[in-house]
């Protein structure tokens, strides 16, 4: 009894300095975008909506948006139910990944390696950009810090804290799916015109502009701007 009592007490530390980080890091970001400079934005208003809705209903929407496949050496599975719920154990070695992960699509290299169940979890993962659109070569840019990269709730890059979904990879092909709450959220919001995640189109220009001028920008976890990619308009795929 007196183990289980302070397993509990633990784990609800754990839970409530997450959920601090969570909404501080958020709150920064707020901050951030609202300092970011006004740009114009290069189609009309209702056109700009659309995009916004189809590229937001593609963030969360599970099958094929949030579908990826994998070949290469490996055993793994993960369950994940929020990374309260979670659990998993597994490695995939130098695998080939290809699919969706919202409005990021294209085929990369990945290894990866973790264990652990709820918010006792670590992993790592290294990621490899082949080809792809420019929303995944945004997300291949983002800075992990280095100080916490094996600890699992402390990143987001690779999972979110709020999704739900599963990993399972055999010898050699494997699949995983996930439900983004977040986006889900982000998506109805934006029908009225809110940008919870400060992913439409303008917010996105506001970054790329401040990319372009080398001015500090709201883009990585360790605060690093990353521009636009060379050649690539910052509006399309």
């Amino acid at each position: 009894m007196r183990t289980a009592t302070i397993a509990v007490l633990v784990l609800s530390f754990i839970v409530f300095c997450t959920g601090c980080q969570a909404f501080r890091e958020s709150l920064t970001l707020s901050q951030d975008i609202s300092k970011l400079p006004e740009v114009k934005v290069p189609r009309g208003p209702l056109a700009t909506y659309f995009d916004d809705r189809v590229l937001d209903f593609m963030d969360w929407f599970p099958i094929p948006f949030r579908m990826r496949f994998s070949m290469g050496p490996g055993l793994l599975v993960h369950v994940m139910g929020t990374k309260i719920g979670q659990f998993g154990i597994g490695f995939i070695e130098d695998g080939d990944k290809f699919g969706f992960k919202g409005r990021q699509v294209g085929y990369w290299r990945e290894s990866r390696g973790e264990i652990g169940i709820s918010l006792f979890y670590l992993s790592t993962t290294r990621k490899e950009l082949l080809v792809g659109n420019r929303f995944l070569f945004e997300a291949m840019r983002q800075p992990v810090p280095e100080a916490v990269e094996d600890i699992d709730v402390f990143r987001n890059d690779d999972r979110d804290f709020w999704d739900v979904g599963f990993t399972f990879h055999l010898l050699f092909v494997g699949v995983d799916l996930d439900l983004p709450l977040k986006e889900f959220a982000d998506f109805c919001l934006g029908i009225f015109g809110l940008d919870m995640q400060k992913d439409d189109l303008k917010n996105r220009l506001r970054r790329a502009e401040v990319g372009a001028a080398g001015l500090p920008g709201p883009t990585g976890r360790a605060g690093e701007t990353i521009p636009p990619p060379p050649n690539m308009p910052p509006t399309g795929y």
